[in-house]
């Protein structure tokens, strides 16, 4: 399943449309979507079982720091090559503009409900 959702202008509120592995689509009032606000699903849930979505704030309950899920291309220092490597995906982006991959969430994340920056 692929889940995506949309800023209905109208209705004033998020609106999500499911596309199941045989190609169905389940959606209700997916019109007037806000150009621009179409949003993917990480598959992730945060420690409240909220889902994550792109461009989600978080904030990591063990260190304190906030990050935006993003999708897109990142790079990332891989250790184990001892180099810089190009992926794509979800990532987190911090502050100070280090990306890190996504990884599971659940165990330490909470998502920000009111973004603070």
């Amino acid at each position: 399943m692929f889940c995506l959702k949309g800023y209905n202008q109208m209705l004033k509120k998020w609106i999500e449309m499911k596309i199941l592995d045989d190609g169905t689509v389940l959606v209700d009032d997916w019109e007037h979507i806000e150009e621009g606000s179409i949003k993917r699903y990480t598959e992730q849930m945060d420690m409240e079982k909220k889902m994550l979505w792109e461009d989600d704030q978080i904030v990591d309950m063990q260190t304190g720091k906030c990050m935006i899920i993003r999708f897109g291309e990142y790079e990332t220092y891989c250790v184990e090559e001892e180099q810089i490597m190009k992926n794509v995906g979800f990532y987190l982006e911090t502050r100070t503009g280090e990306n890190l991959p996504l990884g599971n969430l659940s165990g330490y994340a909470k998502k920000l409900e009111e973004p603070i920056w």
